[in-house]
């Protein structure tokens, strides 16, 4: 019961999906998997990610420890009574996760330091980026095409094709951002901090949730027609838009839990498609 207390407490559930977001740079930068060549890596790079995401985590319960008090979505970070826990815990796995990347491939290193420098910048009270609207959602996405680059320098080099595939992942990353703003609105607002969600107030958050959404796709749609991408990463997303937007409009409550899981769902199982067609052709 103790690991499960602590697994909950740093979130590993959350940050185990988002490490997609990091593999997916994998994805791109591979023309072939031989899993043999690249197993040590791609476990390192599971193992910075990993470390990385608990010590952001922890940085964020440590700096948030009285924001987050009435927040039911982090209700289990009250498992760990010791604030300094938290501290401590975050700046060791900070320390082990930068050190890994270094070991691993000095190419991503400086993006790992960029990454732990933008979210440190967000979940600290002094500069309050967290309580600025519009700006979680921007430090979002430009976070994004970090994580995409995490994983993709790890094998291959920056380039043009790269940044602009990175873009479409990054405005999915700062919708699903907005989306938990949406879900933690009451407890934000008791908290005093402005998020975006809480100055728009929920419906109207929604309406840019849809917007960013939409507009990631739109911007998908224009790098097929310029061949950035084909149709083996185009059709498996088109699809997926097409089944969230005919989930929105048949469910007009729109369980905020619910939404976000069929969301995951559908765009792990797009992302698998694209992979699996990827590598098989």
């Amino acid at each position: 019961m103790m690991v499960v207390k602590y697994f909950n407490a740093f979130r590993v559930k959350e940050i185990v999906p988002k490490l997609g977001f990091v593999f997916i740079g994998c994805v791109f930068a591979l023309q072939e998997i031989v899993l043999g060549a690249i197993f040590v890596e791609l476990v390192v790079l599971a193992v910075i990610c990993l470390l990385g995401g608990v010590s952001i985590y922890a940085f964020n319960a440590y700096f948030g420890w009285n924001q987050d008090s009435d927040n039911t979505r982090l209700v289990s970070l009250r498992m760990i009574r010791n604030k300094s826990l938290y501290l401590y815990l975050g700046i060791t796995l900070l320390v082990l996760s930068i050190s890994c990347a270094w070991y691993l491939n000095q190419n991503i290193f400086y993006p790992a330091v960029i990454i732990f420098f933008l979210w440190i910048i967000y979940v600290n009270p002094l500069i309050a980026i967290k309580g600025i609207p519009s700006f979680g959602i921007l430090l979002a996405i430009v976070a994004q095409v970090f994580h995409f680059h995490l994983g993709y320098l790890a094998f291959s080099n920056f380039n043009t094709s790269s940044f602009l595939i990175s873009l479409f992942y990054a405005f999915l990353f700062g919708a699903g951002h907005l989306w938990h703003e949406i879900i933690d609105h009451d407890s934000d607002r008791m908290a005093g901090l402005n998020t975006t969600a809480v100055y728009l107030n929920v419906r109207n958050a929604k309406r840019v949730f849809f917007f960013i959404f939409i507009g990631a796709h739109l911007y998908l749609g224009g790098l097929f027609a310029v061949e950035v991408i084909s149709a083996i990463m185009f059709v498996p997303y088109l699809i997926s838009v097409l089944l969230v937007v005919i989930y929105w409009k048949l469910d007009a409550s729109i369980d905020l839990f619910s939404f976000r899981r069929f969301y995951m769902i559908v765009y792990f199982l797009a992302t698998s498609i694209f992979i699996v067609v990827r590598y098989w052709m």
